[in-house]
Parts: structure tokens; C-alpha cells; sequence
């Protein structure tokens, strides 16, 4: 940059001005980093983030609010965290990122010192890590990329104004003539590229440090160290242990993924057409709600291990090191459940993991709900419509002998003596309820003993036959339980009536019946080929005991295809719809975030070493074999008779070196122009020739002693000589943009100098 340019520098009144918008474009991105958690903090992030950006557009707001309300501010935030902290127990992470949203709030509506700037830079730092241990979003390597430019550069304004000869304090009347238009062209006008580019330089070594070090440090997940990371409470997807009537319907809109599934060759060909994720399963019916009964919550046993295996029912074996994984990425705050589509031989995690799992139920899941996306790999994966009955327990009697029992509807407590299986076979007494669901049975049976299969197929041609899907219901009054007053009624219906009806019906019937919720089929994607299954296939359907000792799969929900059918097609990729949606794209390269950076583990680690050792190691031998054989191919053709066409070429190379020569030497004439504009680059121009040129003849000039005498003696002009002198002084240390020509002032200078030999 020239010299006049590099004169005009921003003052110091200026510089405090660029902090306080590179700190509040920081706290703006800070805060969009935690837009992507699910804290329930909506309203307190849009009032930071207007705030933030007020104060910005309008920097003088801040010194017109009292004194009074910044002394109020510190005693007044200390109850609320503090209150906030009380009423969120056990859950730390809520109250803490609200704690630290206020401060960054707080921070960013007050003129800052250097002390303030750090506490910012501080609190900002941690609310992107939280995001980012907690999320693990795609979105979150573009936010990373963007803070930490804008935290460098805060960074170094910090020490602009701290190394300024000014009192480091807050000006005076600093923004009675602000213009945000105006302060960014003057930005922009002293503008260093220079500096710009040592600063991008400086981001590039950063970036590429931390991948070498993401690529090469030992592997561990911070939220997984750190147990309090994990939020706890209720599943946002409605997959809990209890279901009441619109729980799984509420979600059914909803068109996120949920889930991602890599699957081997061999569970491709496996899947079938409509797949059932199966999650949760719910053997009590109370108080209008489905839910697992407490003696069905006492099979639950925890493993802590980085590998879970299933022991699987009597008689059972297992491959040993079965190419069949599938991967699975279950999205954070969907359930403690791991959907799986049948029996497994074993899940492996990340890390050491706390699995819970119930051999009754068939269930797997873990003892918290995770935060962020959850990795997981299953082996051996079983995709069958029938789950095997575990045998009673000691004392117990067989499910097959058990009988229907009916509970007291005026009673708002359960009944404690009724207990897994038996509860598989309660339904809702009382003469308002057996008013319908009795004649009900009766024309599903026709007054016949049927089996569990052949009544599951008749009671759901009836189901569908009285009633269609829908997600607005509508159930009519009365004194009957509410879902036995729909079942008895032509009203539309979703999935949760359609299976609750059905488990009533075959209960009454002496059929013992649960309810599972999950979700239901899938798309393929068209572009990483995995499987997607979105929050919109969130579903809920039936689980019958039949005489044969195995849980069967029933699915009353109209559109669900009649029991018993299946696909032969050889592969799901062939059978499933492709989706190539842009939001199928978008959602390809969270899969490859997920797969290459969130999920790389330490046999990824090493395979990615090793493949750099062998990369770096063929392109050696690579190397030197093309430097031998280039060597090995001169030396010979020197050893070769010469013949003329040896001769041609050789006098070719030769006028070839001769013309690269002479180009070289000639660029001394034009080159000073790309040296004029490379020093805006701030590139090194000591190799200018003009200036090397008069540089060595303003040392001639200067060898000669007693200069007046002797250009008197030649009949040199004492003038002639100083003139000369000075433009070579120019040409040798002056800009280039203000120097004289430089052939006229170089001819005259060894005009004079000839005359003095």
C-alpha cells in the first residue's frame, strides 16, 4: 500500500467504534448457534438477538438508558439465575444457557472496557460449544467458521485500542455524529490488505491445525464425559412410556427426519417394503391413556458397556462377526428408545453407554434421552412380524390360561394386583362400556371361539369397514370410556384409535394384546443411500399373543395392508420410493457430517492414518522412480551416438536457455509495473531491478571524495550532478508511484560518471 494511503489510520475513537460492532456481530452469531436447541428459550433469544442488533443499527441507545438501571441490573440478574436454577431442578442445562444468554444480552447493551470485551468473547465461546455438544448439526461447521473470524478480529481491535497512545477508557461523545454508512466506507478506505491477508492466512492455519488434530488426538465425546450434558424429561416425539390420545398424531406432521439407517448388502435386501420401527410398548390401558405398566418396568435391567448383546430367547444363535451392522442416527430429543425392526444379536455404541432393556417387552433404549444425535450399530438385525413370548416366571401363571379382566371405571386409581401379562388382558368394565364393546365381539365372532390370527383378521376388516383415517377427530359424548364411545361410533380416526380399539376388542375376546408405537415405513435417499424415516411416520399398532407361544404384528390403521402379508421383492432399494428432494440433498449432507466428522471413531482414526502413511509413501516411491527414470533416459541419450538429430536438439535447448535469459534480463524494463502492484499486497520489493539499478549507482556517486572539485575540473554543473543524484535517490528509496522516468535519469547518471573516469 502506498504512502498515502498508509497515512490514513482509523482513530482511536473510530477503533472503539469497530469493536463495539465486531463484538455485537459476535453476540448475533453466538446466538444463532443456539437457535437449534430445544431449551425452550425462543422468546429470550428473539428479544437478545433485537436488542443486539438495535444497538448496532442505533450505538447511541446505550449511554441514553440511566444509570440507575445498570446499578438495578446486577441484584436483579443474580434472583432470577437463581430462581431460574431452583425451579429447573434437576435439569442444569436450561437454566445455565439462559444464564448465560442474559449476561451475553447484558454485555452487548453496555459500552464495554477491555475487561468487558473478554468476559463477552468468553461467554460467547461457551454458548457455541454447548451448541455444539448438544446439537451436533451440520449447521454448526458453518457457525464455527464465522465465529471465529469475528473472534479474532475483536481480538485484535482489543489490543489496537489497548496499545493506542489515548486513555484506554470509553470516549466521550463518542457517537454524536455516527452514520453507520459513513463508518463503513471509511472502513473500508483504510483497509489493509495486508493485514487482511495475514489474517486469512492466519484462519487457514487455524483450520488446518484443527483438523489435524480432530484427525490424529485420541476420540472421545465431551457430552458423553460429562453425564450432565444429557437432558432428561419427556421426549419431544411423543415416545415415552405413556401415550395418551394425540400424542403420537401430534407429531405426525411433522416433516423432519428422525431417524437414518446405513444398511450392509444384506440388510438391504432384508428390510421389508413397509418397515415397523418398533420402539416402545404399552401393556396397561388407564384413565384414557395407554402406558407400561410398573411390573412390566421392573424387567428393565441396565448395562453400562460400550456393547450391549442380547441373549435372545431359548434356543437362539448368533453368527459370530456377521458382516450384517446396520448404523443407526437417531436424532436428539426423540425418545430413550431405540427403534429397532426386530431381534438383534448386539448394539455397539461410540463410548460406554448405559442400556436399558427389558427381555419381556423385547425393548432397548437408554436411561436418558440424548441431547444430541444418538450413533448406534446393530448386528444381525431380524426383520420378522412375530416376536417370541418369554416363558412365565416362577409362580406365574401361562398367559394362555389367563382371562379377561375388567377394571372399575369410577375408581381413579389402577388396580395394584393386576400385573404383566395380566395386564395385557384389562379392559374398561362398567355397563356403559360392555354395552358396546360386547355386542362389538359378538359380530366380529359371529358367536364362534376363533383363534388369535383368524379374529385379528376379521376385527380389523370391521374396524376399517365402520370407521376412516383422519388426524381431526371427533368421539361423540356420553358415559362410556372415550375410546370405547369411538369405537362405537362411524366417526374417522388416526393410528392411536384404530389400535387402542383393536387391543379392547381382543381382550374382551380372551386374546392377550399390547399396543406398540414406533414409526412406519420410510424413503430412500437418492443420494448417500441410506434410509430416512421422518417424525410423518411416527405410527402406533397392535402386538396379539397367539396359542403358539409368539407375539404377532397387527396394524388396524386403514392403509396398512391386511395381516399376514409381505414383499418378495429382492431389494429395497427396487421397491422403496427414491427421494431427490432438495430437502433430501440438504439432508445427504448432514448424513456425510454425521458419517465423516460427528461419527469418526478411533477405528476411522486409524484407518485414516493409515491410509495418509500409504498415500505419502506411494507418492515417494512414485517419485523417485519418475526422477530415475528421467535421469536414466538423459544419461542414456547422452550415451547414444550422435547423430544430426542429436545435434538439432541439442542446439534447440541451447537458443531455448538463451531466449529465457534474455526474457529475464528484459523484465527489468517492465516488470516495476507488476512490482507496483504487488506492493499493494505487501509483497517484498527489494528485487525491483530499477531500484537495485540506482541503488548501485548512488554508491558510485557516493565513492567519489571531494565531488565539487573534481566536477569542476571535468566541467561538470555542480546542479547537473545534485539533480541527478536526488532522482536516483528517488528511484532507489521514494514510491513508486511518485518516482521520475527512470531510463533518462539512469542514462544522465552514467553520462556524469563517465566523465569523472
Amino acid at each position: 500500500m502506498s504512502a498515502a494511503i498508509k497515512r490514513v489510520r482509523l482513530s482511536f475513537e473510530e477503533l472503539f467504534q469497530l469493536k463495539w460492532m465486531t463484538g455485537g456481530l459476535l453476540s448475533l452469531v453466538s446466538l444463532w448457534t443456539l437457535a437449534y436447541l430445544d431449551l425452550n428459550i425462543g422468546p429470550l433469544l428473539i428479544l437478545a438477538a433485537i436488542s443486539i442488533l438495535a444497538t448496532m443499527l442505533f450505538p447511541a441507545l446505550p449511554g441514553k438508558i440511566p444509570a440507575f438501571f445498570w446499578n438495578l441490573t446486577t441484584p436483579v440478574l443474580i434472583i432470577v439465575i437463581i430462581a431460574d436454577f431452583i425451579f429447573s431442578r434437576p435439569d442444569i442445562i436450561p437454566p445455565l444457557v439462559r444464564m448465560v444468554l442474559l449476561l451475553v444480552m447484558v454485555r452487548s447493551l453496555q459500552y464495554r472496557r477491555r475487561r468487558e470485551d473478554m468476559q463477552l468473547i468468553l461467554l460467547c465461546l461457551f454458548m457455541v460449544v454447548i451448541s455444539g455438544v448438544l446439537t451436533l448439526s451440520l449447521t454448526f461447521a458453518l457457525q464455527i467458521l464465522l465465529f471465529t473470524p469475528c473472534a479474532m478480529g475483536l481480538l485484535f481491535v482489543i489490543n489496537l485500542t489497548e496499545s493506542s497512545d489515548r486513555d484506554s477508557g470509553i470516549p466521550s461523545n463518542l457517537w454524536d455524529d455516527f452514520h453507520l454508512g459513513h463508518f463503513l466506507k471509511r472502513a473500508f478506505f483504510v483497509l489493509d490488505i495486508r493485514l487482511l491477508g495475514l489474517a486469512a492466512l492466519l484462519f487457514a492455519g487455524v483450520v488446518i491445525v484443527s483438523s489435524l488434530i480432530f484427525l490424529f488426538i485420541p476420540r472421545f465425546r465431551l457430552d458423553q464425559a460429562l453425564p450432565f450434558l444429557n437432558l432428561k424429561g419427556k421426549a419431544r416425539s411423543g415416545f415415552t412410556d405413556s401415550i395418551d390420545f394425540g400424542d403420537v398424531a401430534e407429531i405426525i406432521e411433522d416433516d423432519s427426519v428422525a431417524l437414518r439407517v446405513d444398511l450392509p448388502e444384506e440388510g438391504v435386501a432384508k428390510v421389508p417394503v413397509n418397515p415397523y420401527w418398533r420402539m416402545v410398548v404399552l401393556d396397561e390401558y388407564f384413565n384414557r391413556s395407554f402406558r407400561m405398566s410398573f411390573s412390566a418396568k421392573r424387567k428393565n435391567r441396565v448395562y453400562s458397556d460400550q456393547q450391549f448383546f442380547m441373549k435372545g430367547p431359548p434356543g437362539s444363535h448368533w453368527e459370530e462377526d456377521s458382516p450384517n451392522k446396520w448404523t443407526f442416527y437417531l436424532e436428539g430429543g426423540i425418545s430413550k428408545f431405540l427403534p429397532v425392526v426386530g431381534q438383534f444379536h448386539s448394539i455397539r455404541f461410540q463410548t460406554r453407554k448405559d442400556v436399558e432393556f427389558n427381555e419381556i417387552l423385547n425393548l432397548a433404549g437408554t436411561t436418558n434421552i440424548s441431547s444430541s444425535v444418538l450413533f448406534y450399530q446393530i448386528t444381525q438385525m431380524e426383520t420378522t412380524d412375530t416376536l417370541p413370548a418369554y416363558p412365565p416366571f416362577r409362580g406365574e401363571k401361562p398367559l394362555s390360561e389367563m382371562e379377561t379382566v375388567f377394571l372399575d371405571p369410577n375408581k381413579s386409581a389402577k388396580p395394584k394386583k393386576i400385573t404383566y401379562p395380566q395386564t395385557t388382558l384389562a379392559v374398561p368394565g362398567g355397563r356403559a362400556n360392555l354395552e358396546i364393546l360386547a355386542p362389538t365381539v359378538e359380530r366380529i365372532t359371529g358367536g364362534e371361539k376363533l383363534d388369535a390370527r383368524e379374529f385379528s383378521i376379521r376385527a380389523v376388516d370391521y374396524l376399517r369397514s365402520q370407521h376412516g383415517y383422519a388426524l381431526d377427530i371427533s368421539i361423540p359424548s356420553g358415559e362410556a370410556d372415550e375410546l370405547v364411545r369411538w369405537l362405537g361410533s362411524n366417526e374417522a380416526g388416526h393410528c392411536e384409535l384404530f389400535a387402542g380399539s383393536f387391543t379392547l376388542l381382543a381382550r374382551l375376546a380372551g386374546i392377550p394384546t399390547r399396543i406398540v408405537t414406533g414409526f412406519q415405513g420410510g424413503t430412500w435417499s437418492g443420494f448417500e443411500n441410506y434410509y430416512m424415516v421422518r417424525n410423518r411416520d411416527a405410527h402406533a399398532w397392535c402386538e396379539v399373543y397367539d396359542e403358539s407361544g409368539v407375539w404377532f404384528r397387527v396394524d388396524p390403521t386403514p392403509g396398512s395392508g391386511r395381516l399376514g402379508e409381505t414383499s418378495e421383492s429382492a431389494s429395497l432399494r427396487d421397491r422403496l420410493i427414491v427421494d431427490t428432494s432438495w430437502s433430501a440433498y440438504f439432508d445427504s449432507l448432514r448424513i456425510l457430517w454425521y458419517r465423516r466428522i460427528v461419527n469418526f471413531d478411533k477405528d476411522q482414526q486409524d484407518e485414516m492414518a493409515s491410509k495418509f502413511r500409504t498415500v505419502g509413501v506411494e507418492t515417494m516411491d512414485t517419485l523417485k522412480l519418475l526422477f530415475q527414470d528421467r535421469m536414466d533416459a538423459l544419461r542414456n541419450w547422452f550415451l547414444k551416438p550422435w547423430s544430426g538429430s542429436h545435434w538439432v536438439r541439442l542446439g534447440v535447448i541451447l537458443l531455448l536457455s538463451l531466449v529465457v535469459y534474455l526474457l529475464i534480463r528484459s523484465l527489468g524494463w517492465w516488470l516495476p509495473i507488476i512490482y507496483r502492484e504487488a506492493k499493494f499486497f505487501g509483497l517484498d520489493l527489494k528485487s525491483d531491478p530499477i531500484r537495485k539499478k540506482a541503488g548501485k549507482l548512488v554508491v558510485r556517486f557516493r565513492t567519489h571524495t571531494s565531488v565539487n572539485t573534481q566536477i569542476k575540473a571535468e566541467g561538470v554543473r555542480p546542479e547537473d550532478w545534485d539533480r541527478v543524484y536526488q532522482q536516483l535517490l528517488v528511484l532507489r528509496f521514494g514510491d513508486n508511484r511518485y518516482r521520475p522516468a527512470h531510463r533518462p535519469v539512469f542514462r544522465q547518471a552514467s553520462d556524469l560518471l563517465k566523465l569523472l573516469n
